[in-house]
């Protein structure tokens, strides 16, 4: 039989076309109690690999952000987590206004988890006897000393007796002895003192700002998921275009395991696939089906049941002719089926679809990659195991029936 594509005008899809995707369609989604959720596996894979050239990719990115952000909360969050975890830090570190810093470190809630995140940021050995303080200890010593005249008096020291502001800048280990929770809880820390918008703050945030997010990033991320909300102020389209910039720089494959998942509509992904693979499928069983007879095709087949081989060998398959795509990848399926069954000669069909090929055997392959790769010829007793198909002049010879079956159809599908 010839496997080309019929020129000939399209023909509506028979009933036995029909028999066949639903056959299929039965036997991919409702096989086991797992087998829809397998079929999705699939589809994410396919997905994820499914990144022929930037501008698809470039298409599929910003459909993602306009069709799913903000409007799936739960897809939006998970995005905004791996934006906030491998993005860039101090972009984030910028959008947080000084309320919010101060909230995050030093809540009044007694159920906040802010105490601990205080003491990572401020004390935990940020501030060092040598003086090379770190983080916010490092904010604190410096916005102290420059605003000593106003904000001095608020510092608490663990020591009944204060430290002067001249001790303290000439010997700067000294603020090891600053009470860091009763300073940053107390006047001190009041958002009308300044510190939390002061550039020495906001300075050793950016320097540590993976380290700081990641304190505590649902924090970041219900903040930044509420900014979302607001479609057009200045920081929520700088949000997304930073998003869209993240999401192109890093690899496809990794943002399709991280994010596809997490959408929960079915019609999303469906819409994804389409812009992603440029078809228009209708409803997701038939992305399902298409992505295994397609990309699973040898799985899927080693998946039926008997009953089901048995019938699909029965339908005859005169011509690739059916008007659309899964009903074509429906035919080529069946072709694999009897190709692979001995139903139908694989050299018959390559000789009437005009595939040019040969035939060599065991010996002339071994001599060959013997001259590659200076290995010893085996030798086989069977010569029925011996043989070798080369299509199209290439230079590796195929020796399994799956992989001839598989070069044949590909040339199609």
């Amino acid at each position: 039989m010839d496997l080309r594509v019929s020129t000939a005008a399209a023909v509506e899809t028979t009933a036995d076309d029909d028999f066949v995707i639903n056959c299929l369609r039965t036997e991919l989604l409702e096989a086991t109690p797992t087998s829809r959720k397998e079929a999705l596996c699939w589809v994410y894979d396919d997905m994820s690999a499914r990144a022929e050239n930037q501008d698809v990719r470039s298409r599929f990115t910003r459909h993602l952000l306009k069709e799913l952000v903000p409007i799936d909360e739960g897809f939006s969050k998970a995005l905004l987590l791996y934006f906030c975890e491998c993005g860039s830090a101090k972009f984030v570190v910028d959008l947080i206004s000084p309320s919010e810093w101060r909230k995050f470190f030093v809540s009044e809630d007694e159920a906040s988890p802010s105490l601990g995140i205080l003491k990572s940021f401020f004390g935990l050995g940020n501030f060092r006897y040598d003086g090379e303080h770190l983080k916010g200890a490092k904010a604190l010593q410096q916005y102290a000393l420059r605003k000593r005249e106003n904000v001095w008096h608020h510092l608490r020291w663990k020591s009944k007796n204060s430290q002067s502001p001249v001790v303290c800048a000439t010997k700067p280990g000294t603020f090891c002895e600053l009470d860091v929770e009763k300073t940053l809880r107390g006047e001190f820390g009041d958002e009308r003192n300044g510190f939390w918008s002061s550039e020495d703050f906001i300075k050793c945030l950016r320097e540590s700002a993976k380290d700081t997010i990641m304190i505590n990033c649902s924090y970041f991320v219900d903040l930044l998921f509420a900014r979302l909300r607001f479609k057009d102020t200045t920081d929520v389209l700088k949000l997304r275009g930073d998003m869209y910039s993240f999401l192109m720089q890093q690899q496809h494959a990794y943002n399709c395991q991280r994010l596809l998942p997490v959408v929960r509509k079915e019609s999303d992904l469906l819409k994804l696939a389409n812009v992603l693979f440029q078809s228009n499928y209708r409803d997701l069983d038939e992305l399902c089906l298409a992505t295994a007879l397609k990309f699973r095709a040898r799985l899927f087949g080693n998946a039926l049941n008997e009953d089901t081989v048995q019938k699909l060998l029965s339908h005859d398959v005169k011509e690739i002719n059916a008007p659309t795509k899964l009903a074509r990848l429906c035919q080529y399926f069946v072709v694999r089926m009897k190709l692979m069954r001995g139903v139908l000669d694989a050299e018959e069909v390559m000789k009437q679809s005009c595939i040019k090929f040969e035939l060599t055997t065991e010996d002339e392959y071994s001599k060959e990659k013997k001259k590659k790769k200076k290995r010893k010829k085996k030798e086989e007793d069977d010569e029925s195991q011996n043989q070798r198909w080369r299509i199209d002049d290439d230079p590796i010879a195929i020796c399994a029936k799956s992989d001839l079956v598989d070069r044949i159809l590909e040339r199609f599908l």
